[in-house]
């Protein structure tokens, strides 16, 4: 259970993660991470590491070694699945990649990201039209959520744009 100043220090890093201001975000994850244990700010901090440094393998071994804690605390949480799956993908690991991706996105349905992480692992792993159809749901949850006038993310509206460019690369239907 999170305690209330941990609830609201992840809320102030969430705002600005979508303001742009990544930094500042991952220092206070880290933060909260030492502070509390949270496994929810490992989480995030893990994946805001893969952001800012998506080709820096030791920064990608530091994101590894923080979400296998988060899932160890709690396992079987799709979206801390969701970034363990893009860690391989990142690594080239795309067998475990898919296999990650495939439980994270059981709970994670509606999730452009997760979505767009498991089309991209499909690819590498030469299965198209899984790809297709997991960039395509990308694409479109994307649409209805600016259709709604959502609130999207900086991280949401790059989704979009790189899943419409690796649909794009994939080719016609076959």
């Amino acid at each position: 259970r999170t305690d209330d100043t941990t609830e609201m220090l992840l809320r102030q890093a969430a705002y600005l993660e979508y303001a742009g201001k990544l930094d500042q975000a991952a220092d206070l994850q880290r933060k909260v991470w030492k502070v509390s244990g949270d496994p929810q700010a490992a989480n995030n901090l893990a994946y805001l590491t893969l952001t800012m440094h998506p080709s820096d393998k030791g920064k990608i071994a530091e994101a590894e070694d923080l979400i296998k804690k988060a899932i160890e605390a709690r396992p079987g949480d799709p979206s801390f699945l969701d970034t363990l799956g893009w860690i391989y993908y990142l690594q080239g690991k795309y067998e475990p990649a898919c296999a990650e991706l495939r439980k994270a996105i059981k709970g994670q349905v509606a999730s452009a990201e997760a979505h767009y992480h498991l089309g991209m692992a499909e690819a590498a792993c030469m299965r198209t039209e899984l790809a297709r159809w997991h960039l395509q749901a990308a694409v479109s949850i994307s649409k209805a959520l600016q259709e709604r006038k959502a609130e999207i993310t900086p991280q949401m509206k790059q989704t979009f744009v790189l899943a419409q460019k690796a649909l794009g690369l994939l080719g016609p239907e076959k």
